[in-house]
């Protein structure tokens, strides 16, 4: 009997920014069911705005995974979890 290699374990996700990270503001987020298809519209610190697809960085981030409504980032190796934010 074979046996399946197991799935990469997940990377823990922290609902608070790590120490160090930029301050960022998501603005909005177009979601897809098709990865590629997903954009978020988001502000690190006092930068310009952004448009960008999943799997693209911004300033050192690395959008990691584009949610309806937040946004998972990946800082230094360490995966959090920005919300869209509220009006």
């Amino acid at each position: 009997d074979q046996v399946a290699p197991a799935a990469p374990a997940a990377r823990p996700v922290l609902e608070e920014r790590p120490e160090g990270a930029p301050e960022v503001f998501i603005l909005f987020v177009a979601w897809s069911r098709q990865p590629g298809e997903r954009l978020v519209s988001m502000r690190v610190g006092a930068g310009p705005l952004n448009v960008v697809h999943e799997g693209e960085s911004v300033e050192g981030l690395q959008i990691a995974t584009i949610h309806p409504e937040s946004v998972d980032l990946v800082w230094t190796g360490r995966a959090y979890r920005v919300p869209m934010r509220e009006f």
